[in-house]
């Protein structure tokens, strides 16, 4: 019994530690994609389908955006669009589409961003009106994973269920085996109710008993 409790409690502390260890990765992540931060206020996350951005490193602080990345785009009004600087990566929409291109040129007099994508063959005129805010956070293989989901999340599920379904068939055949070595044993439970039939055939003193204080069969 003893060993019983001992192997439920050892169980029960793994799976807590496991628990613990998935959720101070998911933080660590989140705190890398968002910039060596845990402010999660005013950012958005997107994902980058183009390589506009993907020229190879350079020395700026978002080096390079690979083709299918997540970003992390920290929202900025006039007067943190005001401190952005060439080097900076701004988030902006042009015809209803999302861009994140590096500022190359700024003009604070006629409120201007002069960007160009490090992959992109022309820069593009953003006013301040479109921009958006800039990129704090890049991480490439949190992006491939989310586009897997997205193209093959059906697929992935699948599976998943496929797995799930393995694992119960193979606690239930090690339950069977268990109980198959050990056949004389009574069900869990059943113990109590054994114990007071016996209690129930051996009290002395009531009805129907015989000389020796026994109930008569």
């Amino acid at each position: 019994m003893f060993g019983r409790d001992r192997e439920v409690g050892r169980g029960f502390y793994i799976k807590v530690g496991l628990v613990l260890l998935l959720v101070l990765a998911s933080v660590y992540l989140v705190y890398d994609l968002n910039g060596s931060s845990l402010d999660l206020s005013d950012r958005e996350v997107r994902l980058i389908v183009t390589d506009s951005m993907d020229g190879g490193p350079t020395d700026y602080p978002i080096s390079t955006i690979p083709k299918d990345s997540l970003v992390m785009i920290e929202h900025l009004d006039d007067a943190g669009l005001d401190g952005l600087s060439v080097g900076d990566v701004l988030a902006f929409k042009s015809l209803g589409l999302l861009f994140t291109h590096r500022i190359i040129a700024v003009d604070r007099e006629n409120r201007v961003f002069t960007t160009q994508g490090d992959n992109a063959a022309a820069p593009e005129t953003v006013p301040y009106s479109n921009a958006i805010g800039k990129v704090v956070g890049v991480n490439h293989w949190m992006g491939q994973a989310a586009m897997l989901l997205k193209q093959h999340g059906l697929f992935i599920g699948i599976m998943a269920l496929i797995a799930i379904a393995g694992y119960e068939a193979i606690r239930w055949i090690m339950r069977k085996g268990d109980s198959d070595e050990n056949p004389g044993s009574l069900p869990e439970g059943s113990e109590g109710c054994g114990v007071s039939r016996i209690l129930a055939k051996e009290t002395p003193g009531s009805a129907g008993q015989d000389g020796h204080g026994y109930r008569r069969e």
